[in-house]
């Protein structure tokens, strides 16, 4: 009973665990950056704005 060489399958593996990684890791970003980041910018943005304005009415 012989076993074959394995030659592909590692190959193969580490291009769908790269590209499992790169894929998760770039919806993660995104999400991070549209759904916590801009609305927190914009809100801080906003404050500054509104004190900026407050000050300049005094």
């Amino acid at each position: 009973m012989a076993v074959g060489p394995i030659t592909g399958l590692f190959k193969r593996q580490v291009i769908i665990d790269f590209s499992t990684i790169l894929g998760l890791g770039t919806v993660g970003g995104l999400a991070w950056w549209y759904g916590y980041h801009k609305p927190a910018f914009k809100q801080r943005e906003e404050f500054y704005k509104k004190l900026a304005a407050e000050k300049a009415s005094e």
